[in-house]
């Protein structure tokens, strides 16, 4: 498996180091090789006496996890299904990285295309065409942990229009701003609509599968930087942060109950409550790089976490849905800003909404100012 070195993300101006075939397909090519992240935070014994309900609650144990390595392959004359990137090779098989997006795809493709059968006289668009998501632009920290990770360690191909990125149409605001925070020109982006492409040469990274946001590799911390250095708060004053959902249209699984009454709560204790979908990238990560607390629902709103300095402390709250389906995400971007974290379960109260009284979550922010 050969590897590209990345210094601050900038590889090789030279896409062979990219793009080698053997026949159809190119093998893989590890740009940030896996590496074991361990937190310096240890865990003190306030976890354990104030906080019961978190597992994080060994005074022992650092947090640590093993990201896997960011990787590209290449394939030839490979096809784009519809606007949310799932591929199949030149013999019509599904690529494994652009699977999950089978879950955006179906209700879709299974009315218009056969996947398995491919029209050998299908026209080929020449040239080398990436793509980086796993399915939906419009997650913000999917986007953010995904398509710029791998966008900012192929920056260069990207800037001299060597490789294109494919983006779907329609997609949200906030991709393309941040794209041309970067510097990634226009001409470098290519949007697909519903109908089959077909492209001389493929470039699938495998942030595609989704596992990089919940792994994220040492990457996102050079990316972390690059914002940082443009859009942080200079003011020494610190701010205390909760994030609430009300309001974002894709809550319907992840709605507190008792949202407005934590928020009024905590004015008392100086927190203010935003809701960053309604900001702007810039100013998320300004805001974020005051923080000194951070409290909130699980959400992508977490993915400003690599903004926040080592010494915030975040308190998030998961239900048995979401700690079951995302309960890695916060704990690993904290191991890898070397951050202090923990969290609270709520109650599941039905499939859309989870409860827990404010009193409960106060009680335990007082041992922690």
């Amino acid at each position: 498996m050969k590897s590209v070195s990345v210094y601050e993300g900038q590889i090789s101006r030279n896409l062979s180091d990219l793009v080698h075939y053997e026949g159809h397909e190119s093998p893989t090519v590890n740009i940030c090789e896996a590496e074991e992240h361990r937190s310096a935070k240890k865990l003190n014994r306030f976890f354990n006496k104030f906080l019961p309900d978190t597992e994080l609650n060994n005074p022992d144990t650092s947090p640590v996890y093993k990201s896997d390595p960011l990787s590209i392959r290449a394939f030839r004359n490979a096809e784009i299904v519809g606007p949310f990137g799932l591929a199949l090779n030149s013999n019509g098989n599904i690529i494994e990285e652009t699977a999950g997006a089978l879950n955006f795809q179906v209700p879709h493709w299974r009315q218009n295309y056969n996947l398995i059968s491919s029209d050998p006289n299908k026209k080929i668009i020449d040239g080398n065409f990436l793509i980086a998501n796993h399915g939906n632009y419009c997650v913000y920290s999917h986007f953010l942990f995904e398509t710029v990770c791998t966008a900012y360690a192929l920056m260069p191909l990207l800037k001299s229009g060597k490789v294109r990125l494919i983006m779907p149409p329609n997609s949200a605001s906030f991709p393309d701003l941040i794209l041309d925070i970067l510097d990634i020109p226009h001409y470098s982006r290519i949007r697909i609509n519903h109908k089959l492409f077909r492209y001389s040469n493929l470039l699938i990274s495998s942030t595609c599968s989704g596992t990089n946001t919940f792994d994220p590799c040492s990457i996102m911390l050079d990316i972390s930087k690059y914002f940082l250095n443009q859009f942080a708060n200079k003011s020494e004053k610190r701010t205390r942060l909760y994030l609430t959902r009300q309001g974002f249209k894709n809550t319907s699984t992840r709605l507190y109950r008792e949202d407005n009454e934590l928020s009024e709560k905590l004015k008392d204790f100086g927190f203010i409550t935003l809701n960053p979908g309604t900001m702007s990238f810039k100013e998320q990560v300004s805001i974020f790089s005051t923080a000194e607390i951070i409290i909130g629902v699980h959400g992508s709103a977490f993915a400003n976490l690599i903004f926040a300095k080592k010494d915030c402390f975040i308190l998030e709250i998961h239900s048995p849905n979401t700690i079951k389906k995302f309960g890695s995400f916060t704990l690993n971007i904290t191991t890898l800003m070397n951050q202090n974290y923990a969290y609270i379960l709520a109650d599941q109260v039905n499939e859309f909404e989870m409860s827990i009284d404010p009193k409960y979550i106060i009680e335990r922010i007082r041992h922690i100012l």
